[in-house]
């Protein structure tokens, strides 16, 4: 039975550091070029196909897309939010990856 969230990522290090380059991400990308916010979320993606976490994936490029498709139109704070959930959950569930990316919308809409 997996712990806690806090207890997840001080046993998985992979699991850590994508949080950390998360939280740097949504500390600092106000003062960010549009480039780099969307390089740094490529990163966190690159990082968690490599380690299999696929709701990480899903969210960062959903990000992605929608820099590409928005530039800073694009509610960045709601996706990174949501990346640091993702980071909690195991699943490789497409449909979790999905209620990931749909919770986005969610959350725009309210």
């Amino acid at each position: 039975m997996a712990g806690k969230p806090s207890e997840l990522v001080v046993h998985d290090p992979v699991r850590a550091d994508i949080r950390q380059r998360i939280e740097d991400l949504r500390r600092n990308f106000q003062q960010m070029r549009l480039g780099e916010i969307a390089r740094q979320a490529d990163a966190v993606r690159m990082l968690a196909v490599r380690h299999g976490f696929e709701p990480v994936q899903h969210v960062a490029a959903g990000l992605s897309d929608a820099l590409a498709r928005d530039g800073r139109g694009a509610i960045i704070p709601v996706y990174l939010q949501t990346l640091l959930e993702a980071v909690y959950c195991d699943s490789h569930e497409v449909e979790d990856c999905q209620r990931f990316l749909a919770s986005v919308g969610v959350r725009l809409a309210g």
